[in-house]
């Protein structure tokens, strides 16, 4: 429908809701265990009272649907169902797989990792909902949103990288340096991670899909997972959570590059 403006108030509002409930219900570091109930709780809400604002303004009728077209929906959607599930997972999967395989520090290091990483990354998912209707309406207008993202990409990259030692050291509370000299780490070789996002976006998101490959785009999302998942089952054992941040960059990296061969094999030959 392209309403980016109700998109951006519902996640506004559930943000601004999820850091009340955490404000509130967290009095003490015994309290943890209330911030993904505080999520959970801020989000249903936010979910709840938009899913009635679009039934009532578009007029929705509600049903129950037969198994059957469910099982046909999922079929003929499937590249879109990759294209959206696995992306979204990456950074789970990675953290996931140094939790099965290290302890729970580790995994915390890891986790604090990826969740800068995103900080990072959100100015690109941003950018990309903006540009996404503007190319798929008027395809002239890719270069231009391309050379933005990776642009903001570059620039971002380079802002974790230089700011991560100042971030990293005023943001969290640790008794241990070397904890937090390991965390810096992280960060810094998780670094590229929104240029490379950008590159998809640019050249993916804002590129394949808008081109109608989305099935082809599903290939190099599948591969790319699989690429990641095959070196975190190698590398984690050995090199605790720097082998799952060494696979998870490694991860996005090939699904850059095969992106961006891929579109330019397509546009080429059209």
């Amino acid at each position: 429908m392209e309403q980016l403006k109700f998109k951006a108030l519902i996640n506004l509002f559930s943000v601004l809701l999820y850091v009340l409930l955490v404000v509130l219900l967290v009095r003490n570091t015994s309290d943890y265990y209330w911030i993904p109930l505080a999520e959970g709780v801020a989000f249903l809400i936010v979910g709840t009272i938009s899913f009635s604002i679009v039934v009532r303004t578009y007029k929705i009728k509600i049903k129950l649907i037969p198994t059957f077209e469910i099982l046909i929906y999922l079929k003929t959607n499937f590249s879109s169902f990759i294209n959206l599930v696995l992306p979204s997972t990456f950074g789970v999967m990675a953290i996931f797989l140094v939790g099965v395989f290290g302890i729970p520090l580790q995994v915390s290091i890891m986790q604090i990792g990826v969740k800068v990483s995103n900080i990072f990354c959100t100015l690109n998912s941003i950018l990309t909902m903006v540009f996404y209707p503007m190319v798929n309406r008027n395809k002239t207008t890719m270069l231009n949103s391309r050379m933005v993202l990776l642009a903001a990409g570059v620039i971002l990259s380079v802002a974790m990288y230089v700011s991560s030692n100042f971030l990293i050291t005023n943001w969290l509370k640790s008794e241990s340096q070397i904890n937090i000299h390991t965390i810096i780490g992280i960060v810094q070789l998780l670094s590229p991670m929104p240029f490379i996002v950008a590159i998809i976006s640019g050249y993916g998101v804002n590129g394949l899909l808008t081109l109608f490959k989305d099935t082809l785009f599903s290939y190099i999302t599948l591969v790319s997972t699989l690429c990641m998942l095959f070196l975190a089952w190698l590398l984690v054992p050995i090199y605790e959570f720097y082998g799952g941040a060494i696979s998870f960059l490694v991860g996005r990296v090939v699904y850059a590059i095969l992106t961006y061969v891929s579109f330019k094999k397509i546009v080429k030959w059209s």
